[in-house]
Order: structure tokens, then sequence, then C-alpha cells
């Protein structure tokens, strides 16, 4: 799965305050606004600390809905 499918997959299934939960697990590694572009712009091309982001999204995700269907 790419780093723009699993955005994808994110802002399908997040649910409100996910956000926020992933700036949280991100502190120290990712500002806030890192976090929020990443999150939110569709381009083939991020950079390594956006797709960190990405990769911790998922993972909160995936906790979240505890593995089930992804």
């Amino acid at each position: 799965m790419t780093h723009e499918d699993k955005r994808k997959h994110f802002i399908a299934h997040a649910r409100k305050g996910m956000k926020m939960q992933v700036v949280d697990a991100c502190k120290g590694v990712a500002s806030y606004a890192t976090v929020i572009k990443a999150l939110n712009s569709n381009s083939k091309y991020k950079s390594k600390k956006e797709q960190q982001v990405i990769d911790v999204a998922f993972e909160v995700l995936r906790h979240e809905h505890g593995n089930e269907g992804i």
C-alpha cells in the first residue's frame, strides 16, 4: 500500500479528533503544520517526514479500529 493509499484510507475512515491524535503521536518528530499538510495534501511526492506522519496516522487508525478490515 502506497503512502497516498494510506493517506486516502485514513481520510476516509478517520473519526472526529483523530487528526489531533496523530498530531500528539508525532510530537517531537513533526510540527503541527507538517502533520496537517501530510494528511490533507494529495500529491504523489511526500517528504520522508510526511511519509512518517502518514505511517503514524495509519497505525493510529489501525489501532482505533482493532485491525478489522484493514
